[in-house]
């Protein structure tokens, strides 16, 4: 959606300097777009925690803040329904950058080794931020706590982004 709607809120007569502010716009969601790309990139690739997260720094260093940005992106459209499109896709690069964020708790293993759970409280807490997290199922019950697999809870947020960044059309 993010790639084509960019040419969508492109198109169109416009005095010049609507034009200069619209290209100005949509550089910056280009911009955004680019980094949360450079983090679907290094998912695929496959990386390691340290790798991880000195990626995800690069990409939210590209990527910048993302209110004065979406805010700043969506001001440069003069037109309701471009600003309409442009809005949705800073929602979408937000959402995929943050679960990339999020995720970077749960990659590799803790400072002790120990790699196999995560909390329910914490899956939870993830399930609320990401409504769209898909369903985990427990791997230990014992003494009634549940218990996830951390490497699921990776699996699962990078889906979240990657879903977040891919195209979305209107139903």
């Amino acid at each position: 959606m993010e790639v084509g709607l960019l040419l969508v809120i492109g198109l169109g007569g416009c005095t010049s300097s609507k034009k200069i502010a619209r290209a100005e716009g949509m550089a910056t969601l280009q911009q955004m777009r680019s980094a949360v790309q450079d983090m679907d990139i290094v998912v695929s690739a496959g990386a390691t925690k340290d790798e991880y997260s000195k990626r995800l720094t690069d990409a939210l260093l590209k990527f910048g803040d993302r209110d004065v940005g979406c805010k700043q992106a969506i001001a440069k459209f003069s037109d309701g329904e471009q600003q309409s499109i442009a809005t949705e896709v800073c929602q979408h690069l937000s959402s995929a950058m943050d679960a990339y964020t999020y995720a970077k708790q749960y990659v590799g293993s803790e400072p002790d080794g120990y790699t196999a759970t995560v909390a329910a409280k914490d899956y939870a807490d993830a399930k609320e931020r990401f409504p769209n997290l898909e369903e985990m199922s427990a791997v230990n019950t014992a003494g009634g706590y549940k218990w996830y697999r951390r490497d699921a809870m990776v699996q699962a947020l990078w889906k979240v982004a990657g879903q977040e960044s891919r195209p979305h059309r209107p139903t």
